[in-house]
């Protein structure tokens, strides 16, 4: 028994090199139509904001996300009790709001077409709660933000690190009037730190975790996936960490919430 766990155990490993080598591949295409225009991202910000304005690009980009999916382990990723997504209100700029971030046309009570990125964690959590346990990496990504639990929602893309995705809110009104009826796609620049499967998770755990060196990951920092990118979600529950607001400014969320009809906890 031993040595037919030793067999599978090679031969798992040796699939998911096999994996990753072929992502290498795939990202080169990417990286040779980056180099050849990137002076015009650079002085542009076209990097980020891709979106239709440079279909070869875009194209290559598409490539790198349809490559993860189609090497992903898709029983794990969808399965919101084994990966829990959670998305910060204001990661980037200072205290997120309920009432902006749901106010116009983002209803909480349907299902949201445009793509969002996520952290995510794959410790015992749940969409209801991720548990006390998980407060304290949830709030060190995200700078003691308001975040919130995502589900339903379908997994595209996951990387232990940032993946430098699209920015939705670059998006101009023709991109959203072209991506109307599917939604704005969120697509990584890179491969490299792509995960395909809870192997890949606990391989790099174990590694910065078991005194191995420790990179800046958020994976690596705080066992927490640093990009995971869903779609077809909808907000599950919203949570209100006391200690980063003011009294007014904790009420103003709580009020918010229960007018948009929103679940929330006060942590």
């Amino acid at each position: 028994m031993k040595y037919l766990r030793q067999c599978i155990r090679s031969i798992l490993l040796e699939a998911s090199a096999k994996v990753h080598k072929g992502g290498i591949a795939v990202q080169k295409d990417y990286d040779k139509e980056r180099h050849d225009r990137f002076l015009d991202m650079f002085t542009t910000g076209l990097e980020y904001e891709v979106f239709r304005k440079d279909k070869d690009l875009a194209s290559t980009r598409r490539a790198l996300k349809q490559y993860w999916y189609a090497h992903a382990d898709q029983k794990f990723w969808q399965n919101p009790k084994r990966v829990c997504c959670i998305h910060t209100i204001g990661l980037y700029k200072k205290q997120g709001s309920i009432q902006r971030y749901f106010g116009g046309s983002r209803d909480p009570a349907k299902i949201q077409k445009d793509e969002l990125s996520c952290f995510a964690i794959t410790k015992p959590a749940t969409i209801d709660d991720p548990g006390k346990h998980n407060y304290k990496s949830i709030l060190a990504v995200s700078n003691n933000n308001i975040f919130f639990t995502v589900a339903p929602r379908f997994v595209t893309f996951a990387a232990a690190d940032d993946s430098w995705t699209e920015e939705l809110h670059r998006a101009s009104d023709a991109d959203k009037e072209y991506y109307r009826s599917s939604g704005l796609p969120k697509r990584p620049q890179t491969l490299k730190n792509s995960l395909y499967d809870s192997a890949d998770i606990n391989k790099i755990i174990r590694r910065a975790f078991g005194g191995g060196k420790r990179g800046d990951s958020p994976l690596e920092q705080h066992m927490v996936l640093g990009e995971v990118i869903v779609d077809n979600w909808q907000v599950a529950k919203v949570f209100l960490p006391r200690a980063s607001m003011s009294a007014e400014q904790l009420q103003a969320n709580m009020t918010a919430c229960e007018e948009l009809g929103i679940k929330y906890k006060v942590i």
